[in-house]
């Protein structure tokens, strides 16, 4: 029930930070280079923390179910997407 509850509050958040992305670039056009730089960020952290999760899955002296992988992949995806959404929010406020 808790795997639901995430991944339903990791879609609320990741709609809302896309409605943001598109009221941003509706806006001005001028903001594309602000929402580019903002995706490289969030996915550079994407990459860096799904490395973080599968160098814990290797390592011999942890052992890791499937529960708590699942809950270390969406908060990898979380973090990015507020990486996302405060990347634009910072920039688009102090361009």
């Amino acid at each position: 029930m808790v795997m639901e509850l995430a991944v339903v509050g990791l879609t609320y958040i990741t709609l809302l930070v896309t409605a943001y992305v598109v009221i941003t670039y509706t806006q001005d056009e001028r903001n594309a280079p602000i929402l580019r730089k903002a995706y490289q960020n969030a996915y550079s952290i994407l990459a860096f923390n799904f490395l973080i999760v599968i160098a814990l899955i290797e390592l011999p002296h942890l052992t890791l179910n499937k529960h708590i992988t699942s809950y270390l992949l969406l908060m990898s995806k979380l973090i990015s997407v507020l990486t996302l959404a405060g990347t634009i929010f910072l920039l688009t406020r102090y361009k």
